[in-house]
């Protein structure tokens, strides 16, 4: 999660990874949906993509159809296979809070293996809570980056940011994702 000033709010831009693996002997067919974070001053987000990682490396985008509250995609994932989507989007909030929705994880009835987080905040902001104490910090060109590991990790909470403007600072101009 990338956070930045943008006039009167802020920008959050998300990258999520998610690795698939299907060890059973049947092919799995099925629709995910994927929620949006829009309480609180988030807006629908205005830049969405969703792709497949290829055997090659590379980005293979995939179609996706817009709801209220999310997105909806396909997914197919053959025997004895790995599958590697990745889901982009960008938002505006107009207040200095932004949510990862991870509580929905608890509908597949199994921690996620690995979950891996970076939140990169411009560093002459203040953070003010994050929902998951983070085991690194550190500074990263104009950006603090909190990373949260877990192994076998079933949220019961959402990713939460909080974050203040300091006095006498401009959330306006400030860099932008991974700067």
């Amino acid at each position: 999660m990338d956070i930045a000033g943008e006039g009167e709010g802020f920008r959050v831009h998300v990258n999520g990874l998610y690795e698939f693996h299907n060890s059973g002997d049947g092919a799995i067919k099925g629709t995910i949906f994927y929620p949006f974070p829009l309480a609180d001053g988030a807006e629908y987000p205005d830049a969405i993509r969703v792709s497949r990682r290829t055997e090659g490396g590379g980005l293979v985008e995939i179609p996706f159809t817009r709801n209220r509250a999310g997105i909806s995609f396909a997914i197919s994932l053959e025997p004895k296979r790995d599958l590697a989507l990745r889901v982009d989007y960008s938002q505006h909030t107009a207040i200095g809070r932004a949510t990862y929705i991870l509580s929905t994880t608890a509908v597949w009835g199994r921690p996620l293996e690995v979950a891996e987080f970076e939140v990169r905040l411009p560093s002459q902001y203040h953070l003010e809570r994050l929902s998951y104490p983070p085991d690194r910090i550190e500074r990263k060109g104009k950006k603090t980056v909190y990373t949260i590991r877990r192994i076998d990790f079933m949220p019961a909470e959402d990713l939460e940011v909080y974050w203040v403007v300091p006095t006498g600072a401009s959330s306006a101009g400030d860099p932008g994702p991974g700067r």
